[in-house]
């Protein structure tokens, strides 16, 4: 990726499309307990290699610019303002503002920012607020430079991401086999008895009292034979 400023601006870093969908097809989205990346595989020795390389190249291409470098540029940029000229302490209290607010960009990132306000190539979506005769704000600079940096940064967080996580785990056949067995063992043992349940229950309905309605209707048939019995006896007395 060029700036198209072939004196100013530097090259930098390309894009390595490839690589970004290896790290789509290992990024999962979920972490473990620790907070670390849980992969959809482990990476070989080979792809680790790689991965660390381009990581080495990225923090060389992020590394913030120092004070004097962003100050020259942001200053370069505001002398093609005449709305920036003023005097050399408000000059000198402006561009100290840039540079506190723009300390965590690189260099490249500020100086292509630089230039396309200088060369009014911000476009309206990029920045709606700003008119071409001014020089730009902290607030107006900063997204415009973050927008060329923005997918490193991102591309740097994601490979850390896989160095740093754990494969998801996978058993193997021998493991599904064996939990298979255990669990077939264990509906086995839970499987009841067809004999023993009948048996059980058969014991289990003797065991319940009586109802009541059964109880009392043979102590009343008892008790009409009874009456039945005295009354044959008298009758045989009275004769």
């Amino acid at each position: 990726m060029t700036t198209g400023l072939k004196s100013s601006v530097p090259a930098v870093l390309d894009p390595d499309r490839a690589l970004s969908d290896v790290l789509d097809s290992l990024l999962t989205g979920d972490r473990d307990r620790e907070g670390r990346c849980i992969l959809a595989y482990a990476p070989d020795a080979k792809l680790r290699s790689l991965l660390q390389i381009r990581l080495y190249k990225l923090q060389a291409a992020l590394i913030p610019a120092r004070s004097a470098d962003l100050a020259r540029a942001v200053t370069e940029m505001l002398l093609g303002f005449s709305s920036a000229r003023v005097s050399e302490e408000d000059a000198e209290a402006v561009v100290t503002q840039y540079v506190t607010v723009l300390s965590g960009f690189p260099l490249w990132a500020v100086q292509m920012a630089c230039h396309r306000f200088a060369k009014g190539k911000v476009t309206k979506a990029e920045c709606p607020d700003w008119k071409r005769a001014y020089a730009p704000t902290t607030a107006q600079f900063c997204p415009v430079a973050e927008a060329s940096v923005r997918e490193y940064w991102r591309e740097e967080v994601r490979i850390n991401a896989v160095l740093d996580g754990v494969p998801a785990y996978r058993p193997s056949q021998e493991e599904r086999e064996r939990v298979t067995r255990n669990f077939e063992q264990l509906q086995q043992k839970l499987r009841p008895n067809k004999a023993a349940a009948a048996t059980a229950a058969a014991e289990a309905r003797l065991k319940q009292p009586q109802p009541i309605a059964i109880a009392v209707s043979g102590a009343l048939e008892q008790a009409i034979r009874d009456r039945d019995e005295l009354e044959q006896w008298l009758s045989g007395q009275g004769r």
